[in-house]
């Protein structure tokens, strides 16, 4: 009976310590991950656009929703993406792999598939390390910064460029670990070279459209620039932001501006805004510095690209010069000549 004892506990401890054994291994810091070839190296030179995947979001192949991704596989030795790990409907088991091919493009809230792909098999992406949705991202210190939450990838090469992490203090907080500073990266835990003390100077991150609809948000909230949100554009790019479009006055265009700045995420403001005033502005001056026009005396009105010209001219063939120099002023888009010849001049 002791001896039936003694054989338990042994077993017991013996079971005990494989556990322990395996749970040391499961967390600490370096365990299970596979080295990123590209840490220390610079960063891939990009060949397209940023594109972003959300950990977690919606994919979409022609409008019809075709599951979530749970993790990106990515070649470790190229930084390449091999194929996309997805889960249907309401499952968190992955049951289909999307080559990588099959990817369109990615805000940072949905990724756009082709129409039609043929799932991959586990063994076309053996070899590619599990960047998934969740897992730890450890600094070079090893303590926590966040969460993985977005991979980010240029678009034509499907190389990946960086990580966003949502910071463990803040999760709302997020911010860039470019991808030469990743030095391995496994299922659960990704170890960066980023010491803890300077996450906070990591780049912020927001997506490109999330930071659009964010801008848009806030000019339909202003009472002053509402009613010109219909002539304006807002394109964002790798979180800068270029303005164009059309507004009554420079003020008007500088608002716009310092709103777009304030926007969480937005890195740069390039504002190419067009007022009314300085609009018509340009179009007379064009219009009595062209040899062709200078004889005619004008005045000019701009409303949202299209302009107005009236008064006189000494002559049937500088009336229709006016047009010409008018249309190519930038910003015109339209231009409504109402300039008459003047009395007892030859037609």
């Amino acid at each position: 009976m002791d001896l039936n004892l003694a054989a338990v506990v042994f077993m017991g401890g013996f079971v005990l310590a494989i556990l322990a054994a395996a749970l040391v291994l499961a967390f600490r810091p370096e365990g299970g991950t596979v080295a990123i070839s590209a840490a220390g190296r610079p960063a891939p030179e990009p060949t397209g656009r940023r594109d972003e995947i959300l950990l977690g979001g919606e994919t979409d192949a022609l409008g019809t929703p075709s599951g979530r991704v749970q993790a990106v596989l990515v070649q470790p030795a190229t930084l390449e993406i091999q194929a996309l790990a997805l889960s249907r409907g309401a499952g968190l088991l992955e049951d289909q792999l999307a080559p990588a091919d099959a990817i369109l493009a990615a805000d940072g809230q949905t990724v756009y598939l082709a129409e039609t792909w043929t799932p991959a098999v586990p063994e076309e992406a053996a070899g590619a390390v599990s960047l998934r949705l969740g897992a730890a991202v450890l600094g070079a210190d090893r303590k926590r910064l966040g969460k993985l939450q977005v991979v980010c990838f240029d678009r034509e090469s499907k190389v990946v460029t960086a990580l966003a992490v949502a910071g463990s203090r803040d999760g709302s907080s997020l911010r860039l670990v470019p991808v030469e500073r990743v030095q391995g990266a496994g299922p659960n835990r990704i170890v960066t070279a980023v010491p803890a003390a300077e996450w906070a100077t990591l780049q912020p991150y927001a997506s490109d459209r999330t930071i659009r609809q964010a801008v848009l948000d806030q000019l339909a909230a202003d009472p002053v620039l509402k009613p010109f949100l219909p002539s304006l554009g807002v394109d964002v790019r790798d979180q800068q932001v270029r303005l164009g479009g059309y507004v009554s006055e420079p003020a008007q265009a500088e608002r716009v501006a310092a709103l777009a700045g304030a926007v969480p995420g937005v890195l740069q403001v390039e504002q190419q805004i067009v007022s009314d005033d300085d609009l018509a502005r340009a179009v007379s001056q064009a219009i009595g510095q062209d040899p062709a026009t200078a004889a005619a005396r004008v005045q000019v009105r701009s409303r949202f690209g299209r302009v107005e010209v009236g008064g006189s001219a000494p002559d049937a063939q500088t009336v229709r010069a006016i047009e010409d120099v008018a249309i190519r002023v930038p910003g015109v888009q339209a231009v409504h000549n109402l300039t008459m010849v003047r009395a007892g001049s030859p037609s």
